[in-house]
């Protein structure tokens, strides 16, 4: 029973601000308004789906935080309102947090710290962190709040049977891009759940910045971490965002800027392993200028070919190659094949012309950016899983350098420090290139000689051509259904009709109540019948740890 309120609070919790949004996006596209997002009227909607998301739980605060940068799916006042939702609620009370602190380690907080904080230095969805001492050093120790696990997963289970009742009414992109979000969503904040995997990212990362004075890791302390407690060093630090304390400590906030997008960009581009939630409760300066960054539970890895092609995609972007970066597009998945390519190369052609301006003040720009967003909005997009994270973290830099410039753009201001980091990697390009060009010539001309092959063939009249008896049992298959759902309408139809003349002649209502129950039944069962099976689909095992 508790199953079945929670499953009606999440509908009547999120379906009518959705659909208010729906509403203001089409009669936008109606009525030609150029896209008037900052109306204070469309902005309490947008409110009161951030709010929506905020009262339904830890889940949809966090769904909510990767949806916050999916331009596609959502017009830009409501994605403006998303980006305020920040991960932090009320804390638990301590003495719980005690009781559930002993039962996951078998000690008691007075036995296994020298002394521990009363009142706990952040609170967030699924855990809250509070300060220690442990054998004379400070320590920040972070607990997942109980039963939270059991929480999560109730709500998505829920979300999984709500999104599959919309696909059966509802056959567009953007709700398979949604659902391609939900499912990296449901394993992305399981991992997040797993503190005794965050201790492993934690080792990845010290050993990566090792030695490098641009980045400061807090280390795993004593023996008590495990699946629900991490234990680390506290850092002491200024958090990013407070712009005015980060000035007075007479930091230059400039180089800080571009120090943050290089570090990320080297492991989203370098490395292949990128910590996937930099919002600022999680980064700080130090008092020598280092980037501190904290809470390692959402670190993804990205495959070597995908990296290879997002390098591409940057230098073609670099070069205003609008033909490569469509091409890097389909390369990535991001498009299916039959979207029209011309009218893309346009779109990514008007996006970059207006990124890279300097004349153009955030409000006009955010303006004319929803214009044209309103082409890839009708577009199928369906990005890869890691890709959602990659353009999360990318959104959440650039949200960072804007508190410090507000005019900063990460295509415009970051191409420079990309383009230098990247120069080892363009010398290997051009390398892959020649390569590439060797290997299309020889294929060309073992074209050429198969070509000439068959027309010598078909000139001596020896050509032969083999129909498999496969490919006529998958036409056959394909037909049998088209008739099948033909002849399932045509009954519907013919019902419907029968009823409706009966009842001008006899005036029986039950007959045309029978009708109408036998047509409507019939359709859902039309709608319900399965579709053609298509090819399934080789999914690639996660990494679920970095070494």
């Amino acid at each position: 029973m508790g199953l079945f309120f929670r499953f009606w609070r999440i509908v009547w919790g999120l379906v009518p601000p959705i659909a208010m949004m729906i509403r203001d996006y089409h009669l936008s596209l109606v009525t030609g308004e150029t896209f008037q997002w900052e109306t204070a009227k469309r902005r309490r909607r947008a409110r009161k789906l951030v709010d929506a998301f905020a009262r339904l739980g830890p889940t949809f605060i966090k769904l909510a935080q990767v949806l916050a940068a999916r331009a596609d799916l959502f017009p830009g006042i409501y994605l403006s309102e998303l980006r305020r939702l920040h991960d932090a609620v009320p804390p638990m009370k301590t003495r719980r947090i005690k009781r559930h602190f002993r039962r996951v380690t078998g000690k008691r907080v007075e036995e296994a710290f020298d002394s521990f904080e009363e009142e706990c230095i952040a609170s967030a969805s699924l855990g809250q962190v509070h300060g220690a001492m442990y054998r004379g050093m400070p320590v920040a120790v972070k607990i997942l709040k109980p039963r939270i696990r059991e929480t999560v997963d109730k709500d998505l289970q829920l979300l999984a049977a709500v999104l599959s009742i919309a696909t059966i009414f509802f056959k567009n992109p953007q709700l398979s891009s949604l659902i391609t979000i939900f499912y990296e969503f449901s394993k992305t904040i399981h991992e997040e759940m797993d503190l005794k995997l965050e201790a492993e990212h934690v080792a990845y990362f010290r050993r990566r910045y090792e030695g490098d004075d641009r980045v400061v890791i807090p280390a795993v302390v004593g023996d008590i971490s495990n699946r629900d407690v991490l234990v680390l060093e506290f850092l002491e630090g200024i958090r990013i965002s407070d712009v005015d304390a980060v000035r007075a400590a007479g930091h230059d906030t400039v180089a800080l800027t571009d120090r943050l997008v290089t570090i990320f960009a080297e492991q989203i581009l370098r490395d292949g392993v990128f910590h996937a939630d930099p919002h600022p409760g999680n980064i700080f300066v130090t008092s020598r200028g280092q980037i501190g960054l904290v809470d390692f539970g959402l670190v993804l890895t990205i495959p070597a070919e995908d990296r290879h092609s997002y390098i591409e995609a940057v230098v073609a972007a670099a070069r205003r190659d609008y033909d490569a970066l469509v091409d890097k597009a389909f390369e990535l998945r991001l498009l299916r094949s039959d979207v029209n390519p011309l009218m893309l190369r346009q779109a990514a052609r008007r996006l970059m012309a207006i990124a890279l301006r300097d004349d153009l003040g955030p409000l006009q720009m955010q303006r004319i950016v929803h214009q044209v967003m309103q082409v890839f909005y009708e577009l199928p997009l369906q990005l890869p899983g890691d890709l959602v994270y990659v353009l999360k973290t990318m959104s959440l830099v650039e949200g960072l350098g804007a508190t410090y410039r507000p005019r900063y753009n990460l295509l415009k201001d970051g191409l420079p420090i990309l383009k230098r980091l990247l120069e080892p990697e363009l010398e290997r390009l051009e390398t892959r290139v020649l390569e590439s060009v060797i290997e299309e010539g020889k294929a060309a001309w073992n074209l050429y000689e198969n070509l000439k092959f068959v027309m010598e063939l078909a000139a001596r009249e020896e050509l032969t051509i083999r129909i498999y008896r496969g490919d006529i049992d998958e036409l056959e298959r394909i037909a049998g259904y088209t008739v099948r759902r033909l002849i399932a309408l045509l009954i519907v139809f013919g019902g419907g009709l029968t009823c409706g003349v009966i009842f001008l002649h006899t005036g029986y209502w039950w007959v045309l109540l029978l009708g109408s129950v036998f047509s409507i039944f019939a359709m859902l069962g039309l709608f319900l019948l399965p579709n053609v099976p298509k090819t399934p689909r080789i999914i690639h095992p996660r990494r679920r740890s970095v070494g």
